[in-house]
């Protein structure tokens, strides 16, 4: 029997919406809509009410534009209490994770019973900025800066694309081009032969009278091998590896997870018997790292095994590994660094295929990380993520049979 902890935190629901291609079928859609669409079904699957949620957690990047606190509007549409607390996390990548770090810690701290946690972005609609014009511009030709790029994919520290970066980390691990296309060619493959297990964990998305999207687009535009392989370098002209094609999508969606206390489970038995035909998932533990703003590609591998020992457990005992596809040398160069079997990292494919909306992809790791183990019978999953300014967010799941929990200890 599983002993429920009071102060362990459980998830009980796990979502996302489809990730919709850049300027693609849910361009039309702010990042609000688009996250309230996830928040409301991440409750409902959780079996609770919404004026049951005491606070909800989001990852947003590319905040300009949104209006104040996205996170209380993102709530409120999803039909929310106005008496609900709401904060906006900030990581760059690691955003929708690091919402789930927080979450957690406020339950084992006491602080609250039930929480959402997840992340969102609409890359396609983040404006762009006219630094000079606040104060009047007086003469001489003006600029316009391209906020996604600014304030997403961008290394204020070297003044470069953090694409750059994938480039030098790929040569100095011996990641090759090719290493990197196959990679890439293999995550699309996956993707497609695993959308039909993707549809657990999607919300369809109403976008008009006349589209309502229910799967990733990104899959769908990939054109083979050959012409992956044709694509040349996007960062580095010379001796660069990084193409566009084996670097992760601009993408649009969200993702959200609900996590209930041990002490909420055990008080209510009534709700405990509601969910005994599905899994939950409780977070053994979950870790940070910074390195060098210039190897935040690597820092995954410093995050990863720091969770991994914190939750008292070796590598080999971990069933699954999501690790975020920013780009294919970074989930490369992390499961060479830490040795990772390939069967284990990113089963259903990555951010190569799948796209990489920057505030959501922390959250969504973990709903698939949450999938893959209920699919396929695992216990122990890790998922982690680089973020832009060097560093990485990791967390440890362990899946728990409802049925097998002893609520009275």
């Amino acid at each position: 029997m599983q002993i429920l902890r009071d102060q362990g935190a459980y998830i009980v629901s796990f979502v996302r919406t489809p990730i919709g291609s850049n300027g693609g079928s849910l361009s039309s859609l702010s990042a609000i809509k688009i996250g309230s669409v996830a928040l409301k079904e991440a409750i409902q699957r959780s079996n609770l009410s919404l004026g049951q949620v005491e606070e909800v957690i989001m990852g947003s990047v590319l905040q300009a534009g949104l209006g104040q606190n996205p996170t209380r509007q993102v709530a409120l549409g999803a039909g929310l209490s106005t008496e609900v607390i709401c904060t906006t996390v900030n990581k760059v990548c690691s955003s929708g994770m690091k919402s789930i770090h927080y979450g957690a810690l406020e339950i084992m701290c006491g602080q609250r019973d039930i929480i959402a946690c997840g992340g969102v972005e609409s890359m396609s609609n983040t404006p762009y900025y006219l630094n000079e014009y606040r104060n009047g511009k007086r003469m001489g030709d003006g600029k316009i800066v391209d906020g996604m790029m600014y304030d997403g994919l961008f290394d204020p520290y070297h003044s470069t694309m953090m694409g750059k970066f994938a480039d030098v980390t790929a040569t100095t691990y011996n990641i090759s081009k090719q290493e990197q296309d196959d990679y890439s060619v293999k995550s699309y493959e996956r993707a497609m032969k695993n959308a039909d297990k993707f549809k657990k964990e999607i919300v369809p998305v109403k976008v008009n009278a006349n589209l309502t999207l229910d799967h990733d687009e990104e899959v769908s535009k990939f054109r083979g091998a050959d012409k992956l392989k044709s694509l040349k370098p996007a960062f580095s002209k010379e001796g660069g590896s990084v193409t566009a094609g084996n670097a992760s999508k601009i993408s649009d969606g969200a993702a959200f997870v609900v996590l209930v206390s041990g002490r909420f489970l055990k008080s209510n038995p009534t709700y405990l018997a509601s969910i005994r035909n599905q899994s939950i998932f409780q977070v053994l533990s979950f870790e940070d790292a910074e390195k060098e703003p210039n190897w935040f590609t690597i820092a995954p591998s410093v995050a990863i095994p720091k969770a991994i020992k914190k939750a008292g457990l070796s590598i080999d005992q971990v069933d699954n590994f999501e690790i975020n596809e920013a780009f294919a040398a970074v989930a490369l160069a992390n499961s060479k660094i830490l040795n990772l079997p390939e069967e284990k990292v990113n089963i259903w494919g990555g951010a190569v295929a799948l796209g990489h909306p920057l505030g959501c992809s922390g959250a969504r790791i973990v709903v698939t990380l949450c999938n893959q183990l209920c699919t396929n019978n695992k216990t122990i999953g890790c998922a982690g993520i680089c973020n832009g300014g060097g560093g990485a967010s990791s967390l440890v799941l362990k899946r728990i049979d409802p049925s097998h929990l002893n609520s009275s200890l």
